[in-house]
């Protein structure tokens, strides 16, 4: 079983990051393969809409990203971490996210297979999200956007793990069962089958 974990969290140590790290950890303890891409650490730029993926199925701008897209389309799960910011993603995931266009291309415009293995098991994916306000529709923009690229990415959209008013870097370690729900989210993802 092999988790890739993705914090797009700019801020080490911040909300979302404590609650992937949680996940990994528990899903390693549990004997899953484990991968954290922290976005921070890596060059990924916007898509620029050059419309070139449509031609080959590839992204022409050569950053980290090329990096990204063999470890998407090999991970039995994905867990895709992201901070709320005005009731969206945040940048690093919105770029993250915008990037697998080529994806979209090969899939849909070229109709060439994505994947290059079976998955017996399916393949799962997961939201990690904090939000500083307390509305009720705060993830709405998260849970459409990735459930649009998971299906691209022929990912079944399984569960989320949302926290509403958690702002202040930290915090999250303050609410009364985000790290206990965040170590058995990571433990049920490891044992998961489709």
């Amino acid at each position: 079983m092999k988790i890739l974990a993705i914090s797009t969290s700019p801020r080490a140590g911040g909300n979302t990051d404590l609650l992937v790290d949680a996940i990994v950890g528990s899903a390693a303890e549990a004997g899953a393969e484990v991968e954290k891409i922290a976005t921070r650490d890596f060059d990924v730029g916007p898509c620029i809409e050059c419309n070139a993926c449509r031609k080959t199925g590839r992204c022409v701008i050569q950053d980290d990203m090329q990096q990204m897209y063999p470890k998407l389309l090999d991970a039995d799960r994905i867990v895709f971490a992201t901070p709320v910011y005005f009731l969206g993603p945040c940048a690093q995931a919105k770029a993250f996210i915008d990037r697998c266009q080529a994806i979209w291309s090969l899939k849909f415009v070229l109709e060439r297979p994505v994947l290059e293995r079976e998955f017996p098991l399916g393949r799962l994916g997961y939201l990690v999200a904090t939000g500083g306000t307390r509305g009720q529709k705060v993830f709405e923009c998260c849970r459409r956007s990735l459930r649009n690229v998971f299906s691209v990415l022929g990912v079944k959209y399984d569960g989320e793990l949302v926290y509403r008013q958690i702002d202040e870097k930290g915090a999250i370690l303050e609410h009364p069962t985000a790290m206990h729900d965040a170590h058995e989210f990571g433990k049920k993802i490891a044992e998961e089958k489709n």
